[in-house]
């Protein structure tokens, strides 16, 4: 029963966390998106997708 406790709070904690990065990465892509930025980022997976 302990150990159904303590998976039950890191299995919370874990949300949490996703919840408050969530939040932050929106609140960084609103300024992003607001400022004009001609530049392009390509982000390369590295499986030859980029010849």
């Amino acid at each position: 029963m302990k150990k159904y406790g303590l998976e039950l709070m890191l299995g919370c904690l874990l949300l949490v966390s996703f919840f408050i990065l969530s939040k932050q990465a929106a609140e960084v892509s609103e300024t992003m998106s607001s400022v004009e930025n001609p530049k392009t980022i390509l982000v390369d997976a590295g499986h030859g997708g980029c010849r």
